[in-house]
C-alpha cells in the first residue's frame, strides 16, 4: 500500500501566509499586543481620574458636642452625597474646620457640611471652599434614614442603591426673587455633579434628591427617593393572583368584580391612573425592555430635613455678612463695617501670630523639660547602679571604670558623736 505523502511545515506555513516570521513571531505579537492593551487601561486610567478630580467633593463632619442623633444624621446626608464624599471620614474632638478644609484641599474638596448644636436648635453649615461662601441653615425638623425605613412596609433599600449618583431636582427655587435664594440654589445645585441627559445609563440612576421651598413658610424641605421602574398593563389584583397571592374573596360574589373592582382594595394596594413613560434603556428588573411602557415610582427612603435660611457670610466662615434672617443693618452701618474690615482682619491675623508663637514656645518648654527630667533619671539611675557595684564589690562598668575622673557620693556617716547626719565625700578611685 503506498504511503500517504504529507505537506510539510514550510508548505502549511506558506499557504497560511507565514512563510517568512521568525519562529517567535507569535510570542512577539501577543507581547506588542499585550503592552498596547497596558498602555489603553492606562490612558482610560488617566481620563477617569481626570474626569472624576472634576466632579465636586464633598465632607460632612459634626463640630462640637451634638449628641448621637445628630451624628447619626450627618451619617444619614453623607448617604445622600455618596459617592462623591467620604463616607467613612473619622472626625476626633482636636480636629476643627479649619483643619479639615487644609488636608481637603489635596483631595479636591469643594463643599462642607457642618453640624452643630446649641442649647436651642441644630444648626447645619453648607460651605463652599475654598473662597466661600458659608450658608447657615436652622434645622426646623429631621428623621433620619433608620426612621424612614422602619415605617415602610416593603423597603427596597440594597448595597448598590448608593454607588451612582444621584438625581437633583429643585423645585420653587426659580420663582423667588431674593437674591439669597438664588445664591443658595446655585450653592446647593454644585454640590451635586451636572448629569449629562445625552450620555447618561439610565442603570446608573437609582435615587433622587429633592429640594424644594416654599415661599409662604420661606423654608426649605430635603427629601431622599429611591427609583423604581415597574412595568404597566397589568393592576394589582392580577398581580396577586399572577404571583399566587390568594387574597380575601368572601366579600365578593363573584371573582370578575375582584377584578373589574378595585375600589374594594385597600389604600395601599389601590394603584390609580399613572403616567407611562416609554423606555430608552434595558433596565433591570422584569418586563423592563427597550421600548415598553412602564411606571416611574419614587419611594421615599429618608432622610427628611426641614431647612430655614439664617444666614450667608461671604467667606469661609468669615468675612461680611451677605444676609442676615434676624438682623438688619442700615446702609451707613454697612459702610462703617466695610472701612473697619482691613483692619479687623489684620488684628485677628496678628493675634493668630501671636496664639501660634505662643504655642510654639509652650512646646519647645515643655519638650525641653521632659528632656532634662530623662536625663536626670538616667543619672540617678546610673548613680545607684555604681552605689550596687561598690556595695556588692563588682566591677564597676567598663565605661565609668575607663574614667578618671573623681565622682564625689554623698552618703551619710551614722558615727557622727553629735548624731546628726554629717555629709563627707569618696573618691571613686579611693580604696573602700
Amino acid at each position: 500500500m503506498a504511503r500517504r505523502k504529507t505537506k510539510s511545515r514550510t508548505a502549511k506555513l506558506s499557504k497560511l501566509g507565514q512563510l517568512g516570521l521568525l519562529k517567535n513571531g507569535k510570542s512577539i505579537l501577543n507581547k506588542e499586543n499585550r503592552a498596547l492593551k497596558k498602555q489603553q487601561i492606562e490612558a482610560a486610567k488617566e481620563a477617569i481620574e481626570k474626569e472624576h478630580a472634576k466632579l465636586p467633593h464633598s465632607f460632612v463632619i459634626y463640630n462640637g458636642s451634638v449628641g448621637k442623633y445628630v451624628r447619626r444624621l450627618m451619617m444619614d446626608v453623607r448617604k445622600i452625597l455618596e459617592p462623591n464624599t467620604a463616607s467613612h471620614l473619622r472626625i476626633q474632638k482636636r480636629n476643627n474646620v479649619k483643619d479639615f478644609i487644609v488636608n481637603g484641599a489635596v483631595l479636591g474638596l469643594s463643599h462642607m457640611v457642618v453640624f452643630t448644636k446649641s442649647q436651642n436648635s441644630v444648626n447645619m453649615r453648607l460651605l463652599k471652599t475654598p473662597q466661600g461662601p458659608t450658608l447657615t441653615f436652622k434645622v426646623e425638623n429631621y428623621s433620619l434614614f433608620a426612621d424612614v425605613i422602619s415605617s415602610m412596609k416593603r423597603p427596597i433599600v440594597h448595597e448598590k442603591l448608593m454607588v451612582s449618583t444621584p438625581l437633583l431636582v429643585m423645585n420653587g427655587f426659580a420663582d423667588s426673587n431674593k437674591n439669597e435664594i438664588k445664591l443658595m440654589e446655585n450653592v446647593i445645585r454644585n454640590l451635586f455633579p451636572e448629569l449629562n441627559t445625552d450620555s447618561i445609563n439610565l442603570r446608573n440612576v437609582k435615587r433622587c434628591v429633592l429640594f424644594n421651598y416654599d415661599e409662604t413658610t420661606d423654608e426649605v424641605t430635603l427629601r431622599h427617593y429611591a427609583i423604581k421602574v415597574v412595568p404597566t398593563g397589568i393592576s394589582k389584583s392580577t398581580k396577586k393572583i399572577v404571583q399566587n397571592k390568594i387574597p380575601d374573596l368572601s366579600k365578593y360574589n363573584d371573582i370578575s368584580e375582584y377584578f373589574l373592582n378595585p375600589g374594594q382594595l385597600s389604600e395601599s394596594e389601590f394603584e390609580g391612573e399613572q403616567k407611562e413613560v416609554e423606555l430608552a434603556d434595558d433596565l433591570p428588573g422584569k418586563g423592563c425592555m427597550k421600548g415598553m411602557k412602564t411606571n416611574v415610582r419614587m419611594i421615599e427612603i429618608g432622610p427628611r430635613l426641614n431647612l430655614t435660611l439664617v444666614k450667608i457670610v461671604e467667606g469661609v466662615d468669615e468675612g461680611e455678612v451677605l444676609y442676615h434672617r434676624y438682623v438688619s443693618k442700615t446702609a451707613t452701618e454697612v459702610k462703617k463695617l466695610r472701612d473697619n474690615a482691613p483692619f479687623i482682619k489684620a488684628k485677628k491675623k496678628r493675634l493668630e501670630r501671636e496664639v501660634n508663637i505662643r504655642v510654639v514656645r509652650q512646646m519647645k518648654y515643655a519638650e525641653n523639660k521632659t528632656k532634662a527630667e530623662r536625663d536626670y533619671h538616667e543619672k540617678q539611675k546610673k548613680s545607684l547602679i555604681r552605689k550596687q557595684q561598690r556595695v556588692t564589690g563588682e566591677d564597676v562598668d567598663e565605661e565609668s571604670s575607663g574614667d578618671d575622673t573623681p565622682q564625689f557620693n554623698h552618703e551619710r556617716d551614722d558615727d557622727d558623736e553629735e548624731g546628726g547626719p554629717r555629709k563627707r565625700f569618696r573618691s571613686r578611685n579611693a580604696p573602700q
